[in-house]
């Protein structure tokens, strides 16, 4: 049983982590696109 427990523990950590990760990739795609905007814009 502790040792479900530790594997449940451990793929929720990855799917959070995988999760935030691409929160984080999103986020600088879109600061990118808007930095390339600019740049021709300007």
């Amino acid at each position: 049983v502790k040792k479900q427990t530790l594997i449940n523990i451990l793929s929720a950590k990855r799917i959070i982590y995988t999760h935030y990760k691409n929160k984080q990739l999103t986020k600088e795609n879109k600061n990118v696109k808007q930095i390339r905007g600019l740049a021709t814009n300007g």
